[in-house]
């Protein structure tokens, strides 16, 4: 994938990335050392000028993202070392909080106090990147940093930088693919590159699977693009857009690859697809790293795709997922055990749904193993209210609870 290696090579945004630029070295001679905020539509290239000017200013870039905004003690442990002394070579760090908006209410266990008392009397410039600065998430910092915003670059800017891009890559595309793509990215660089590798030897008219960004569109226009296309660029596209969650959509395709596709190879091909994207999908989940979507996505939507080998029926209707429907039918069982799982996590140190899937089966057991050996059921009822502070109620939805409740 291509790469800019200067901040020069931004392009609409000239005056912003000079103002980056200006704040790091006023910073080290003296100059103001309150934050940046800088702020503007996804893509322009926000987070990769400060990468590059870092870069070109010889300085240690400390970045973090949306995945370490979950506690404060995360946060001390990547930041506060860097704050400590100047380096012997270099000109010093760069605190770089990128996705700042994704500080999200619900996990920020001191997160935004912490980042508060860090840029009190910086160290170091430190600069943070968002879409929208004016995202309540993130009102704690508004008096406290100096703005600097990004604006989506011209149509005609965009397309003078694909073509000089294909030039230098060999992607071979059309004049006309590339205005396409210009006008479509809708001021989106980065995925206007993206969608320029995407096209790169397809035939000129397949350019108008390329959509407008940030053009929602519903779960049966989604499955469609999936089973239906012969190429990767719109059944990815279609996962971009779609307006259902990643879980749903595995769900929706799960269920329906065999209403599509008529042969047993094809059908095989896509549930392995299908099964390797949600292995990405665990991965991203348990390590924070979110950059695991991407091969999430590409395998849910062009892999699955790209599995048949004899074409595909449309005679049949799309199924709704059969998993959603009997979740939806115990839906207050699960409310209850997501309230006893709460209950257990000070005790068992996991998360809800690890407990419910694998911890609340064994104790269902154990109850009953208990009360099958004559133990007396009032015994067992008190042991568990002392314990884990369950109800008689609580007790009672723990015994019925099989593996095969999730």
């Amino acid at each position: 994938m291509y790469r800019l290696n200067s901040s020069k090579q931004i392009i609409g945004n000239e005056d912003a990335v000079a103002a980056i630029r200006s704040f790091v070295r006023s910073f080290w001679s003296g100059g103001s050392k309150k934050p940046l905020i800088v702020y503007g539509p996804t893509g322009t290239g926000k987070s990769t000028a400060v990468r590059l000017i870092a870069k070109e200013e010889s300085m240690n870039l400390i970045e973090l993202n949306a995945s370490d905004y979950r506690d404060s003690k995360k946060l001390a442990t990547r930041v506060l070392p860097a704050l400590g002394t100047r380096p012997i070579f270099g000109n010093g760090s760069f605190i770089l909080f990128d996705e700042i908006d994704e500080l999200s209410g619900r996990h920020d266990k001191g997160a935004s106090s912490t980042i508060l008392s860090m840029i009190k009397e910086p160290r170091a410039p430190v600069v943070f990147i968002a879409n929208d600065m004016w995202d309540q998430r993130i009102t704690f910092l508004r008096n406290k940093t100096i703005p600097t915003g990004f604006k989506k670059p011209s149509q005609s800017a965009i397309s003078e930088l694909l073509s000089r891009i294909s030039k230098e890559t060999g992607i071979m595309v059309s004049d006309r693919t590339i205005a396409w793509i210009a006008k479509m990215c809708d001021g989106d660089v980065r995925s206007g590159i993206n969608d320029l590798y995407v096209m790169s030897g397809a035939p000129e008219d397949d350019v108008e699977v390329i959509g407008v960004r940030d053009k929602k569109s519903d779960i049966f226009t989604t499955l469609d693009r999936i089973f239906l296309s012969h190429t990767i660029g719109a059944p990815m596209r279609a996962v971009m857009y779609s307006d259902v969650d990643n879980s749903m959509l595995t769900n929706w395709i799960d269920e329906n690859i065999p209403n599509r596709y008529v042969d047993n190879p094809s059908i095989s091909k896509a549930y392995e697809m299908l099964a390797a994207s949600t292995i990405y999908s665990s991965r991203a989940s348990r390590s924070g790293y979110y950059t695991y979507w991407r091969y999430m996505n590409a395998l849910m939507s062009a892999g699955v795709s790209i599995s048949k080998e004899r074409g595909c029926s449309t005679s049949k209707r799309y199924s709704f997922p059969k998993v959603v429907k009997d979740l939806s039918g115990n839906k207050a069982d699960r409310t209850a055990l997501y309230a006893i799982a709460d209950k257990l996590k000070g005790r068992i140190h996991s998360n809800s749904r690890y407990i419910i899937s694998d911890y609340i089966p064994v104790l269902s057991k154990i109850i009953r193993k208990a009360t099958d050996a004559g133990i007396e059921k009032d015994e067992v009822y008190r042991f568990f209210e002392r314990h884990f502070e369950l109800s008689d109620k609580e007790v009672d939805a723990v015994a019925s609870t099989s593996r095969h409740a999730f």
